[in-house]
């Protein structure tokens, strides 16, 4: 769904990319935005885990809405 990128031993990660897909369906949750937008930081919630990190370790998080 999204494309994560850890730098040297988990100091930084980087995530792009991630959108309010369902990740069983890979298709769009909805046409609400907030319900994408939910989706959207679960989908980055689990890109950290998989990383060994959680959203308490982010320090920068920018979205883009486009309506």
């Amino acid at each position: 769904v999204a494309t994560s990128v850890k730098v040297g031993d988990a100091t930084f990660i980087f995530g792009a990319g991630c959108i309010g897909l369902d990740p069983k369906t890979s298709k769009l949750v909805s046409d609400d935005l907030k319900e994408q937008v939910t989706q959207s930081m679960e989908n980055m919630k689990a890109i950290l885990e998989d990383n060994g990190a959680t959203l308490k370790n982010v320090t920068r998080c920018q979205l883009y809405c486009l309506t």
